[in-house]
């Protein structure tokens, strides 16, 4: 289906965030307002993202990474739920069938062209708001799968162009653990694909891209890695997305891993090395500090040899693949049994038997006030002491989110008695309030120094 209809854009301008200020949120259209505890009129949706977006920028986010929105069939998920016996559907979207067309069924007003409407709207809006769009795209493999699969998109318009095949010329190469691979670096797939990217920055205004399994498309129809791939050049170097943020996951599912490395400088890349040294940290790796430091400090150990800089690495400790955050600070291995896949999916981080781990940060200070994140990660409680307060001033314990909260108490309102009785509706800690304990699960206390 083609549609063309007027769009009235306004006054919308990109924000174009520097790298340096800018704090990505990874979400998935449905999953984010699907509960009902998100509060959301159109839950599911594009518009429900919009009703989110005050919740948005009161956590600071400039940008959000939008998991695949490209059409895909989710009833298309081959397998059964080993705990419900239902069938199970694809529920992320990592399976496109159209680089062009929006996700229909993430549209509350119907999926008969409006998609693309709902769309609009909601970058628009985000962008009012001073919020990027960042589309994670997966231009390494369709839904059609191997051999056996179904006819979808370009195995019927030319499949021993878009796909690469093996020596047989029947069976498909799998660089992409899904079935098959396109072609990327074939001049006619090629342009398809700078066609699609050009789409949604022109025409729907998106900022950037996250590019799913980038590796791949830096090899050639046999599968090589090239020193100099064409597509990666000219995404970098297309006038049109001159100015849009590209982002790679620096690997794919046939081992080339190559962070730090990534093509040319323009390319930003999601840095799993990060994530890696952070939870071993966290977890109480021995030897573990020196990492630590390089990868607060920029990864310069891993970027420098390189021409790359700090900007060019995207900082963070999970994602969609293997644990969500709170399981990650909950569980010693991954659960994602539902899927039937034996929990081989996702990113596994070796989490065996971590001790009890406390981990504090300081993410905010100015002349009047100190802001302090503390984390427990492991299975015990752990006692700890906030730092000495200057003279005149004290801790107050402004959000836990262990207690039941009632109410909340900001910096420099009430004492720390209060504060905890506001939060749990009883004074909880009669003792000097720098002494604490954490009690385990995903428990985050935030101290204000006031």
């Amino acid at each position: 289906m083609y549609t063309h209809e007027h769009f009235h854009w306004q006054d919308d301008l990109p924000p174009r965030h520097p790298w340096s200020k800018t704090v990505v949120y990874e979400i998935h259209i449905r999953g984010f307002t699907i509960h009902p505890d998100a509060g959301a009129t159109h839950s599911g949706t594009y518009r429900g993202l919009m009703e989110k977006i005050s919740y948005l920028t009161e956590l600071g986010v400039t940008a959000v990474e939008l998991m695949p929105v490209h059409e895909f069939n989710e009833h298309q998920a081959p397998g059964i739920n080993p705990q419900t016996g239902k069938p199970l559907t694809n529920y992320w979207g990592y399976d496109p069938v159209a680089f062009f067309a929006p996700k229909a069924s993430c549209c509350s007003a119907g999926g008969m062209g409006q998609q693309k409407l709902a769309f609009k709207e909601t970058v628009r809006a985000l962008h009012h708001a001073g919020i990027e769009v960042i589309l994670d795209v997966v231009l390494n493999h369709t839904a059609e799968g191997n051999e056996l699969g179904p006819t979808l998109c370009f195995r019927g318009i030319d499949n021993a162009i878009f796909y690469m095949l093996a020596p047989d010329r029947r069976h498909y190469r799998n660089y992409a653990g899904t079935g098959n691979t396109i072609n990327t670096n074939h001049p006619v797939v090629r342009d398809h694909i700078l066609g699609a990217l050009r789409h949604w920055v022109v025409e729907m205004h998106v900022d950037g891209f996250r590019f799913d399994l980038a590796s791949i498309l830096g090899r050639d129809e046999t599968g090589t890695l090239l020193a100099d791939a064409p597509l990666l050049e000219r995404i970098a170097e297309d006038p049109i997305l001159y100015d849009v943020k590209i982002i790679a996951e620096a690997w794919d599912a046939a081992g080339a891993y190559e962070v730090g490395s990534f093509s040319e400088r323009r390319w930003a890349e999601w840095n799993g090395r990060y994530r890696d040294d952070i939870r071993r940290f966290w977890r109480g790796d021995e030897g573990m500090r020196g990492l630590f430091a390089n990868r607060i400090g920029g990864s310069a150990d891993i970027y420098t040899t390189s021409g790359k800089g700090p900007e060019d690495s995207i900082n963070f400790v999970t994602c969609h693949d293997g644990f969500t955050l709170n399981d990650l600070v909950s569980y010693r291995t991954k659960h994602n049994e539902a899927n039937g896949e034996d929990n081989r999916d996702g990113n596994v981080p070796d989490w065996f038997d971590p001790p009890a781990k406390q981990l504090a940060c300081q993410i905010h200070e100015d002349e009047h006030d100190r802001l302090s994140l503390t984390f427990n990660a492991g299975s015990e409680r752990v006692d700890f002491r906030v730092p000495e307060a200057p003279d005149g001033r004290h801790w107050h314990r402004a959000v836990d989110t262990y207690r039941p909260a009632r109410g909340y108490c900001l910096a420099g309102h009430g004492t720390a008695s209060e504060c905890a009785r506001g939060l749990s509706g009883r004074t909880t800690r009669r003792r000097h309030p720098r002494d604490a304990k954490m009690t385990p699960t995903l428990r985050i206390p935030i101290y204000a120094k006031t």
